[in-house]
């Protein structure tokens, strides 16, 4: 997770990019472990 600098809260719209953007990076993580768990 990106650590968000001191200061004014980030406005809706900025929080709604921030968490886009990490569900992008983690994304093909769930499809991995989906299919490690199937192969258990």
């Amino acid at each position: 997770m990106i650590p968000l600098p001191s200061g004014d809260p980030p406005r809706p719209c900025e929080q709604e990019a921030i968490i886009e953007e990490e569900a992008e990076e983690e994304g093909g993580l769930a499809p991995r472990l989906t299919t490690t768990i199937n192969r258990m």
